[in-house]
């Protein structure tokens, strides 16, 4: 094995183990907003919680997930423009 193909092996394997962790992570971020967004409603219907702090948690909740949705969208087109970059109408 020479030099450059060890270095390709250690990149291909690289890339496997970080991709999982990454994943991994926003999966327990994206699941962390909503245990707070679902805590915040029993709290509002045992009455701990305001109607407008409700509110507020709820909005929160709603613009993030939102942005994360939008996230999800660029980096899909993205995606679909590096596999065909000749689409292109200039």
């Amino acid at each position: 094995m020479t030099k450059a193909q060890a270095i390709g092996h250690v990149e291909r394997v690289h890339k496997k183990v970080i991709t999982p962790f990454a994943d991994l992570l926003l999966g327990r971020i994206m699941s962390k907003k909503l245990t707070v967004f679902l805590i915040a409603t029993i709290f509002a219907l045992k009455l701990i919680l305001t109607g407008p702090e409700w509110v507020e948690v709820a909005k929160w909740y709603f613009m993030s997930q939102g942005a994360v949705d939008i996230a999800g969208v660029i980096m899909k087109t993205k995606k679909a423009h590096d596999i065909n970059p000749g689409n292109e109408d200039n």
